[in-house]
């Protein structure tokens, strides 16, 4: 979040009305004195760089101390704003003009000579922009008077350019999520969809089937049972090993002598006859090889079933 000054200007018209002496332009004050009574202060400020309806976030009338009581105690005000679209120049008696239902009032000690009074007018700022004949770039005014306590203090301000009115906005984030919508997702038919992990550092789109930890998808074999064996010749013995599967499954093996190795896939009519085999039913694998020799044999997932 960002601050951003609307409005700092310093004010353009000062009006004074002093009990005991009238009215007077071109002097603020605000306070109370015995010899003068109640005084009351309006200012006005023009050209506010707003819009209708804006809220502010922050909004403080700082005026300036030319002279005081100078007896050290309280000075006790309520700050108004006045309630209009457009206010004009400051003439004849502008204390008749109408006040805002937010008030600020202030207790303090009586402001030193040279400093500022600062005085919060944020809620009088935000009513007053809220009315619907506001418009960017009218005028602003403000009301200054004596809580009714009699405190003998009192401040004035008769410098044009030392009082001022600071209207600071805090530019928020918009969260507001927008709108969109979410398309049905299309689904693979049933055998081009799956989940393969290859070994670390190899692409899984570019593995081979060595490269593979496992595979599923639909059409892709899958070994359930490997192991090996040694065959003793003669006689041309036959292995069983039971997979239990309870369907013939997809098999494969190799016999390996110190030279060469050599897959066994021939299935010879009767067992135990010259040659090599691996075959299976719904329960075993049965291997054999008419040479002693170690065969391996492996039972995968047929994709047929």
């Amino acid at each position: 979040m960002a601050n951003e000054d609307a409005y700092n200007s310093t004010d353009s018209d000062n009006f004074a009305t002093q009990d005991g002496l009238g009215n007077s332009y071109g002097i603020t004050g605000q306070g109370h004195t015995p010899a003068l009574g109640s005084i009351k202060g309006v200012i006005r400020f023009p050209s506010i760089p707003i819009n209708q309806g804006v809220t502010v976030d922050y909004a403080m009338l700082y005026f300036y101390v030319e002279n005081n009581g100078g007896d050290g105690g309280t000075l006790r005000t309520k700050v108004y704003g006045i309630d209009e679209d457009n206010t004009g120049v400051l003439t004849g008696d502008p204390f008749g003009r109408p006040s805002t239902t937010a008030v600020t009032a202030k207790a303090d000690t009586e402001p030193s000579v040279g400093s500022y009074n600062q005085l919060g007018v944020t809620d009088q700022v935000n009513e007053i922009l809220a009315r619907s004949g506001w418009s960017n770039g009218n005028a602003m005014g403000f009301h200054i008077v004596d809580d009714g306590t009699l405190d003998t203090n009192w401040m004035s301000d008769q410098r044009t350019g030392n009082t001022f009115l600071l209207i600071r906005v805090i530019a928020q984030p918009d969260f507001t999520p927008t709108n969109g919508s979410i398309s049905a997702p299309t689904f693979p038919v049933s055998t081009d969809y799956g989940i393969k992990i290859s070994e670390p550092g190899v692409d899984v789109l570019d593995a081979t089937e060595t490269q593979l930890y496992f595979s599923t998808r639909k059409k892709t074999l899958r070994v359930l049972l490997q192991a090996q064996a040694d065959i003793s010749d003669p006689p041309q013995n036959e292995i069983t090993v039971a997979h239990n599967l309870g369907y013939t499954p997809c098999i494969l093996g190799y016999r390996k002598t110190d030279t060469f190795r050599y897959k066994i896939n021939e299935q010879w009519a009767t067992p135990l006859n010259i040659g090599s085999y691996i075959r299976s039913d719904s329960t075993n694998l049965y291997v054999s090889t008419e040479q002693a020799s170690t065969v391996y044999y492996y039972c995968f997932l047929d994709p047929l079933t």
